[in-house]
């Protein structure tokens, strides 16, 4: 949970659309 808070006060500093793709790349290894 601590990872998914960081990557998300990250996604919504950048608003990056590519960062969300990467963060759902990342959970799909799970």
């Amino acid at each position: 949970m601590g990872t998914a808070e960081w990557f998300w006060r990250v996604f919504m500093l950048t608003g990056n659309i590519n960062a969300y793709l990467g963060y759902r790349e990342l959970v799909s290894n799970y």
